[in-house]
């Protein structure tokens, strides 16, 4: 499993999940088993970004957290629960160690500090996987994409909070829409995961109480079969429904809608949720004449001053050790870095996958040139810097941005007016994850 760090001994550290492939990982290495190659994600990475940039800049403030310093550690959950527990685990793991006041046995100078709370996940299915296992330590996770009605539920995710609205209010919307244009004569279809099934739920009993009438209702995902795919397609085409409301996200609806494009099947009105009506997946020239009358739903955007500027900045020779840069810049301009010591077991992986064609990116052909490091990230045109609507990004960065504002609370926390034991206040020096509380940060926002 792909990760980074940006921590020194003392520091405070939140923990982010991010959905980011690394070519030729483990992550590459279980998709290509199951058949799957979605090509790198950009947008992803410039979530990744906006959580650095974050923290970062509060890092730079003199009036949050001041002559404090925030760290960090990403790692890649391959949109996957196993990949995500394994990172949760040793995230509890390490706060489990330092409960036990090792110093005095051993010089910890050098140790990872305790996790104070967790960004992410993206994917509502790999978020509840992750609460389930964090709510038995009350560490805070702040997920800035799971959209779930499920997650909702604190009894049994305790220290789930998140930075977008449930599925409850676009299901809804949908409801309305068709409402709204008489439509009383729909189909449905639902990613078979937590985000699909409680969203699409939600919209059936919305559509019960308009007497809006389903035809059909099926469920999809990014690991069915060809025979699979095959029967939820004939169900489309032989429905007389014109209208077909879509809960799932881009990589679960991808292999239905390349099928639906191969037999051509068109004179569709698709209502897209949130997780789609974006993706670089579904927005294909290719797949235009199946999908060009959809109506979506797309959070609200926001701005972020200087985060342009530093998306820019980004370069290999700036994060050496960064695997997560080295593998977007190989990406965006289709060549290869040579590691710095070739002797290296990643090195010699990487350099016998490049010389057997194996590394999956923009090119087509076996062979990547080296890079010259002199490339413009401003020369080309990826989803990275695409500034048109920051939507889960301004999401990723309101969610560090809480974690901080609790832990400004702790800081400025005056005795007898905190939130512990007769209004006793933590000790910011010595704070453990559960004394954290993005909720009130975010109730306040």
């Amino acid at each position: 499993m792909r990760s980074w760090e940006g921590t020194e001994p003392g520091q405070l550290t939140p923990n982010g999940q991010q959905d980011i492939p690394y070519r030729m990982t483990s992550c590459e290495k279980t998709r290509k088993l199951r058949g799957i190659d979605w090509g790198y994600n950009f947008r992803g990475f410039r979530w990744l970004q906006a959580m650095i940039f974050a923290i970062e800049e509060i890092n730079n403030s003199p009036n949050l957290l001041p002559n404090m310093t925030l760290g960090y550690r990403i790692f890649d959950t391959c949109n996957t629960v196993s990949k995500a527990l394994e990172a949760t685990l040793s995230f509890v793991a390490q706060n489990k160690i330092d409960s036990l006041n090792l110093d005095e046995f051993c010089n910890c100078s050098e140790h990872i500090p305790s996790t104070i709370a967790v960004v992410g996940a993206t994917g509502s299915g790999v978020s509840t996987a992750v609460a389930n296992l964090l709510g038995l330590f009350y560490i805070p996770q702040v997920s800035y994409a799971s959209s779930s009605r499920l997650l909702s539920n604190k009894n049994q995710f305790k220290s789930f909070l998140r930075t977008i609205p449930n599925d409850e209010h676009q299901a809804t919307a949908m409801a309305d829409i068709i409402e709204y244009f008489r439509w009383n004569w729909v189909g449905t279809i639902a990613a078979d995961d937590d985000y699909g099934r409680p969203g699409i739920e939600k919209f059936r009993e919305e559509a019960e109480e308009r007497d809006i009438c389903i035809d059909f209702s099926e469920l999809i995902s990014q690991y069915s079969d060809e025979e699979e795919i095959q029967q939820v397609v004939e169900v489309i085409q032989n429905s007389t429904a014109r209208v077909i409301v879509v809960f799932s996200s881009g990589p679960d609806l991808e292999p239905l809608i390349r099928e639906i494009v191969r037999r051509n099947i068109t004179g569709k009105i698709w209502l897209a949720s949130e997780a789609w009506a974006s993706s670089s997946l579904i927005a294909m020239p290719e797949f235009f004449r199946v999908i060009g009358s959809t109506i979506g739903f797309a959070l609200k955007a926001g701005q972020i001053p200087g985060f342009r500027e530093f998306l820019q900045k980004v370069h290999p020779k700036k994060s050496a050790n960064n695997g997560f840069v080295k593998e977007f810049w190989e990406e965006t301009f289709n060549c290869y870095l040579p590691s710095e010591s070739k002797n290296s077991p990643a090195s010699a992986s990487f350099h016998k996958a490049h010389e057997e064609g194996l590394g999956a990116g923009n090119g087509t052909a076996a062979f990547r040139p080296p890079c010259t490091g002199d490339e413009n990230i401003t020369s080309v045109e990826t989803p990275y810097m695409d500034f048109t609507h920051l939507r889960i990004s301004y999401n990723v960065y309101l969610a560090v941005y809480s974690i901080a504002h609790a832990l400004q609370d702790i800081y400025t926390c005056t005795p007898g007016k905190g939130l512990f034991t007769n209004g006793s206040c933590a000790d910011i020096k010595k704070v453990e994850a559960w004394q954290v509380s993005p909720l009130s940060v975010l109730k306040r926002a």
